[in-house]
């Protein structure tokens, strides 16, 4: 269900986007178009919230949440290079815009798998709340990671495209302050801009606070079970997986810092 809930979305945000390609192959709604795209995505949806509801009502209930949260964070989030220049010039970006954004675009759903397993293990409530926090502060970090490799790219490429510099001006505003902001405004006017000067400080600047964002989020996971350091596969496991799957997902090495 969490991978059909994963899937769905992307269908949804390749459209909206206009992605043309999705993990190399050819996006659903360039071959089934926009709108059959966009009810396959909520047949994908509905099938499965059937599909937990039939197992138990808890398990439904979570399903339905984490696509609600996810479909409400995609909602907030910036669409277009104009819509976003209007909202930041007129002062209406929010301040916590960035972190409600990759809590409910991946967090959540992150976090509605751990709460599934949870319920499956028939532990207690406070424990269950536990996990769902655990899953949900690993799908932050791995939204982080996801930004931030958008970020080194163009540090790599020396140049943001228009398009690209709205999907990540969100994480550049909330991580460089409203000092960036003049640079950012320009360079969302702009179809290209070279990556020199105030704009390229802003960017390195990003692109370190993200790194310790990502790490302090990674950290803040496993926080809720260090104090009971029991012995077992199960608890290195725990310590030991948001690293891994971050590592997983960048190529990284994982750090001797962690756990």
């Amino acid at each position: 269900a969490v991978e059909m809930i994963q899937t769905a979305t992307l269908i949804h945000d390749d459209f909206v986007d206009q992605h043309p390609l999705r993990r190399n192959r050819a996006a659903a709604w360039t071959l089934e178009g926009g709108r059959r795209a966009v009810l396959l995505g909520d047949i994908i949806f509905a099938s499965a919230i059937h599909m937990m509801s039939e197992i138990g009502r808890d398990d439904g209930l979570i399903v339905s949440r984490a696509i609600a949260e996810i479909s409400r964070g995609a909602y907030h989030e910036p669409l277009d290079p104009p819509g976003l220049l209007e909202v930041i010039e007129n002062n209406r970006i929010e301040t916590g815009l960035y972190p409600k954004i990759i809590s409910l675009k991946t967090g959540v759903l992150f976090g509605a798998a751990c709460e599934l397993g949870a319920i499956t293990a028939g532990v207690n409530d406070k424990e269950r709340e536990s996990w769902r926090q655990y899953g949900l502060r690993i799908g932050e970090a791995y939204q982080i990671a996801d930004d931030l490799q958008d970020v080194e790219q163009c540090l790599l490429n020396q140049y943001v495209e228009k398009s690209r510099m709205a999907s990540i001006t969100p994480a550049l505003l909330f991580f460089v302050g409203e000092n960036g902001a003049a640079c950012i405004l320009d360079s969302l006017r702009k179809e290209r801009t070279d990556l020199k000067g105030e704009l390229l400080a802003n960017f390195l600047k990003a692109a370190e606070s993200m790194k310790a964002e990502k790490e302090a989020r990674l950290r803040s996971a496993v926080d809720g079970f260090m104090e009971d350091r029991a012995d077992g596969d199960i608890y290195r496991l725990v310590i030991r997986a948001p690293w891994e799957l971050i590592a997983m997902f960048d190529g990284a090495t994982i750090p001797e810092s962690s756990p």
